[in-house]
């Protein structure tokens, strides 16, 4: 089943692997790779990636200590074959039908419109929060290029909150719209200097969507459009 909708993890093409120790997450996880197919009947969490830069961000969160491993079952089920929505929203409500929790990585926003649609397969009614450095939404642009026209015109969105938002990136208009709605936005001053004030948020949401432009573009320079302010 697995190989219908993933390419197999290919540890040869990460960088410095064979270099982990025990400790490190790459170790503690399962791996999707050529001839070890996952037991996803333990699994709880499922890492997923889209396109092949998510083998970058691999690289350096393998690195990474995993001291949650005794109690969260972590498989990292590989690339998706396609890129089409067609095809990740079945895959991602597959898993979110099995009691699995899929963490995506993926590098356009309409991966987060992909995964609001396989959740609302599930529930009727779903909370998705959005850390950003701004409000990606436009209603005077007759587009649905803007993955929020689609989120909030679906009747299954039961909340929408925005953390980390700068406010000189946003419209007025646009912040007058969601309070009208009584949308949650925090802006980055506050989340910065409230951080915990923003924990209820974020546990209470179904989804998470973690935009890297949130961060300032000195901390994650990978960015295609980061500023020099943010988380």
């Amino acid at each position: 089943m697995l190989e219908h909708w993933l390419q197999t993890i290919k540890t040869a093409d990460i960088e410095g692997f064979d270099k982990l120790e025990s400790w490190q997450f790459g170790r503690k996880i399962s791996l999707y790779t050529e001839g070890v197919v996952p037991d996803l009947k333990t699994t709880q969490v499922a890492i997923v990636g889209i396109g092949d830069d998510a083998d970058d961000v691999r690289a350096q969160l393998y690195k990474l200590s995993c001291p949650f491993s005794a109690t969260v079952a972590v498989t990292d089920l590989g690339n998706l074959r396609k890129q089409e929505m067609s095809f990740i929203i079945p895959f991602l409500s597959e898993l979110l039908q099995g009691g699995i929790v899929p963490i995506v990585i993926g590098y356009v926003e309409d991966f987060t419109l992909a995964q609001f649609q396989a959740f609302h397969q599930k529930k009727n009614s779903v909370s998705l929060t959005l850390i950003d450095e701004r409000i990606r939404y436009a209603p005077q642009v007759k587009t649905d290029n803007y993955f929020l026209h689609q989120i909030m015109s679906s009747s299954h969105l039961f909340n929408l909150s925005v953390v980390g938002y700068q406010a000189h990136f946003s419209d007025p208009s646009v912040i007058s719209i969601f309070e009208t709605k009584s949308f949650e936005l925090v802006r980055l001053g506050k989340t910065r200097a409230a951080l915990e004030d923003v924990e209820p948020i974020i546990r209470d949401a179904d989804l998470v969507s973690f935009n890297l432009a949130a961060l300032k573009l000195s901390d994650a320079p990978a960015q295609l459009d980061g500023s020099p302010s943010g988380l």
